[in-house]
């Protein structure tokens, strides 16, 4: 769906209103692209807090971007952390063992465990995504988007 107004979506990246810009990046994560993928990732190199949270998010039901958004693990900024493992726990695509094992290792968190298996019941199992409004409960803290 969203591919069919692509074109769309990116230009809303620039938009002057940065909840629309947040929902932009957010919306490039369906895509496969790699003009969108370069656009997340740059937005998560020089964006705002808001804008890398949202690239965060859209980086990391992607594929491609998995292996960009591990190399946040263990950054210093403590929001970081909890959106890492929120997208990891609710909307990341299939994260391989050995990603799984970097990402526990690197984010060094006590409650891993129980995003590890949200993860794999939704990505391996069948399980659902949540969404924004009913996230995973055994988050600590809410994600900002």
């Amino acid at each position: 769906m969203v591919e069919r107004v692509r074109d769309e979506v990116l230009a809303h990246v620039a938009d002057a209103d940065p909840d629309v810009r947040q929902y932009a990046l957010v919306a490039l994560g369906v895509l496969g692209d790699a003009t969108s993928r370069d656009v997340l990732v740059e937005r998560l190199e020089r964006g705002s807090q808001q804008e890398t949270t949202s690239a965060i998010w859209g980086l990391a039901r992607r594929a491609d971007g998995i292996e960009r958004v591990l190399t946040l693990a263990g950054d210093s900024r403590p929001w970081v952390k909890d959106e890492l493992l929120g997208t990891f726990a609710e909307v990341a695509a299939p994260f391989t063992d050995e990603q799984i094992a970097r990402l526990r290792d690197r984010v060094g968190s006590e409650s891993f465990d129980k995003y590890r298996e949200r993860h794999l019941a939704r990505t391996r199992h069948g399980s659902p995504e949540i969404g924004p409004d009913a996230r995973f409960t055994h988050a600590q803290k809410k994600s900002s988007i």
